[in-house]
């Protein structure tokens, strides 16, 4: 380009504003807007901007988060649904964690069988429960089971109607009941489910936490685990509880079982078909009827009177046991007329009393002829021996009970003797527990258990033998010292008296360490073989010389009607382990024909038998 140059001043600056213009419109397109409006740092863009700077940023406060680079993990709340992301620059990869405590390995049962949830993969199976099951006879159901609104669940034709049914889960089964709500889940599992038994397969209903272990032996069935309803062998609980049942005997329907069995309400039971329809059903085995109640179950056989506390009556049977301490009347009565209690004579024959006078057959003043001491006498029958000869019983059982049983199959009736049925009085019943042979010089082979006290009462043991050596007492340094003690009377002190100088001393019926029973004026036999020490064919008794007590409760009892060496045809008098208070020189013994009570002196001898326990 030419450029002339003019003096002209217009002219001049005309032609530089011509310039300036050409050239303005010659780059318009490139930087028209960098001129003007660049872009404002720390603002939001309002308008047009040219950006010229690399990596600047636009906040909408002052420098907001411009140092901070986010990275890594982030955690959020425990079963939490969201996450509030912190103000920084994400310039790389970032992490954010959803996750919940109930969705761990152990709790897999809470999600759907094969779907994994953050790592834990379900085996929850879900199975639909049956129909609640209406019994022909309108009864509950017997399994659990879901309802539907309006379904009525009875024992009985519309029975409970008002009731609506519970939702149940491990419970009581609902009683007579009808379903208001769109839908029940009803179960019948169990009522009061007691704790299961630990180390030990369940015996009743019974719920388990996991890791519970039930063993029948040491560790036994470590891998077997639990299943819900009866387990037969040893098992463990590996999931979160179950019901564990024992098995159970159903009743079978028309038929009355043998044995203890269940049943339902509503459930009919006949022995023909219908019958019974309009009887409960009462816990027994006897005719037929219809359950209203839970369960119909076989009654005890050993459920009798006898068993049972007096007044007191379980199904249908009226106690008449009111404890060992509580005995016949002693008032007089005929043999045949059937005794009252003592407890019963002070209550209901008191003065006070619903009938004060006693029973028909008892006497208020007594009868010259019939209310004697038995010795002679109509009224009062000893045990009768006739045919016995020599033959025993009960010689080699291990236990007092079982040797009074084969007595009993020996001699049958004979082998025990009741005051109730045989005497005039306040006599009890008593039992043979073991005979060896016959009489044998005027001493029996006889023991007997007075049934009312449990003691046993041997035959006699020796016929002339000292106070002393009867009853063990000396001062014999080779015996305990609780066994010691020196005779005011210088009777057993005498080695005359008692064997004080060597050897052991001679006690007729104790038996311990320092003491000896071996003595020619000794007859063990008496015993027949039942000593201190045990055997596999004897058991364990511990006798001793009865006391003042001992032979006036047995006389009440009636021993001398039952002992083989007392009562008609004995004669002699029996040492007593009680002294005479107001003379010590004598003791005391007891006549065995009449039952007298007597002194004598101890260095004198008499007869001797034992009471043991």
């Amino acid at each position: 380009m030419k450029i002339i140059l003019t003096k002209n001043p217009f002219l001049f600056w005309l032609f530089v504003i011509a310039v300036v213009f050409l050239n303005s419109c010659k780059n318009k397109d490139k930087d028209a807007l960098s001129l003007n409006n660049e872009c404002l740092v720390n603002s939001l863009i309002s308008s047009d901007c040219v950006l010229q700077t690399a990596n600047l940023y636009y906040y909408d406060s002052a420098y907001g988060g411009r140092s901070t680079t986010i990275t890594g993990v982030l955690n959020a709340a425990d079963d939490s649904g969201s996450l509030n992301l912190p103000t920084g620059w994400y310039s790389g990869g970032v992490v954010v964690n959803f996750g919940s405590s109930n969705l761990v390995i152990g709790n897999a049962s809470r999600i759907k069988s094969g779907v994994n949830l953050f790592g834990v993969v379900g085996s929850f199976v879900s199975v639909a429960s049956p129909a609640c099951d209406l019994l022909a006879a309108n009864g509950l159901q017997v399994s659990t089971c879901s309802a539907s609104g309006g379904n009525f669940l009875y024992s009985t034709a519309y029975n409970g109607r008002g009731a609506v049914c519970a939702n149940i889960d491990n419970g009581l089964t609902n009683a007579n009941c009808w379903v208001s709500t769109t839908g029940l889940q009803i179960d019948t599992v169990s009522t009061n489910p007691a704790a299961c038994a630990i180390e030990g397969l369940q015996g009743d209903l019974c719920s388990a936490n996991i890791g519970t272990f039930f063993y029948n032996s040491l560790f036994g069935g470590r891998s077997n685990a639990c299943s819900t309803g009866y387990n037969s062998t040893p098992c463990w609980v590996p999931v979160a509880g179950k019901f564990l049942t024992a098995s159970s005997s159903a009743c079978v329907d028309n038929s009355f079982n043998v044995s203890t069995c269940s049943t339902n309400p509503g459930r009919y039971v006949y022995v023909t078909e219908y019958g019974g329809r309009n009887t409960s059903c009462t816990n027994n085995l006897v005719g037929s009827c219809y359950v209203t109640q839970s369960s119909k179950s076989g009654l005890e056989p050993s459920l009798t009177a006898d068993k049972i506390k007096l007044g007191v009556t379980i199904f249908g049977v009226t106690g008449t046991f009111a404890g060992l301490g509580d005995w016949p009347s002693t008032a007089h009565r005929d043999q045949d007329t059937a005794p009252v209690s003592v407890l019963a004579e002070t209550t209901i024959h008191a003065g006070s009393g619903v009938t004060p006078n006693l029973p028909s057959g008892y006497r208020h003043i007594s009868s010259i002829v019939k209310d004697d001491d038995g010795l002679i006498s109509t009224e009062v029958t000893p045990i009768s021996r006739i045919g016995w000869g020599a033959i025993s019983c009960g010689t080699a059982q291990a236990t007092v009970a079982a040797r009074i049983g084969h007595c009993e199959s020996v001699f049958g009736s004979n082998a025990s003797w009741d005051g109730a049925t045989s005497a005039n009085a306040g006599q009890v019943r008593w039992k043979l527990v073991s005979r060896s042979g016959n009489l044998s010089a005027g001493k029996g082979r006889e023991v007997w258990m007075d049934d009312k006290t449990k003691l046993l009462w041997s035959s006699l043991i020796s016929r002339n033998i000292n106070w002393c050596k009867a009853v063990g007492s000396s001062n014999n340094a080779g015996v305990a010292a609780r066994y010691r003690e020196n005779d005011s009377e210088d009777f057993c002190d005498q080695d005359s008296n008692q064997n004080n100088t060597a050897g052991d001393v001679l006690s007729s019926c104790f038996e311990e360490t320092g003491f000896s029973t071996v003595d020619s004026q000794i007859d063990n036999a008496g015993k027949t073989g039942m000593l201190l020490a045990s055997s596999p064919t004897s058991p364990a008794v511990a006798w001793r010389l009865p006391t003042l007590n001992d032979y006036e409760v047995a006389e009440v009892h009636g021993i001398r009607f039952v002992m083989p060496d007392m009562g008609l045809g004995s004669t002699g008098e029996e040492w007593i382990a009680t002294t005479y208070s107001a003379d010590k020189r004598k003791a005391w013994t007891f006549a065995s024909d009449t039952g007298l009570q007597l002194t004598k002196n101890r260095n004198q001898t008499a007869l001797v038998r034992c009471v043991g326990r």
